[in-house]
């Protein structure tokens, strides 16, 4: 495995380029890369305090469960009035912390409730 990391101006600030030939379920990074990749992606905030939570993942049946209950519910026509887009105009939605699109009920009343949705964060 190869990993070069380059401090070159992107939109990204940082670019990490991974190359090899072996599956990476097999790649093992060594624990000097594990700290180095870790202060790169976490907050200088978190590492001060030690307040980093790891969330835990969804097995491949949760996941399904979720896709398939938001797709009827934001997807599916429904006798709900928010399943219809009567609004005119555009609506601003600030994205602070939260940029999920598939669950995000304030994405859904901003789409359901305008012509056009501007989103900014």
């Amino acid at each position: 495995m190869t990993l070069q990391l380059t401090n070159q101006p992107t939109n990204v600030g940082l670019v990490v380029l991974l190359s090899s030939h072996t599956p990476t379920s097999q790649i093992q990074p060594s624990p000097s890369l594990k700290q180095t990749l870790s202060s790169l992606f976490f907050s200088s905030a978190a590492k001060i305090n030690g307040n980093i939570h790891r969330v835990p993942g969804l097995g491949e049946e949760e996941m399904d469960s979720v896709t398939g209950k938001t797709f009827e519910r934001y997807a599916l026509p429904s006798s709900s009035s928010l399943s219809k887009r009567s609004g005119k105009g555009t609506t601003i939605l600030w994205f602070r912390n939260d940029l999920r699109v598939l669950d995000n009920d304030a994405l859904y009343r901003a789409w359901s409730s305008s012509d056009t949705v501007l989103p900014v964060y």
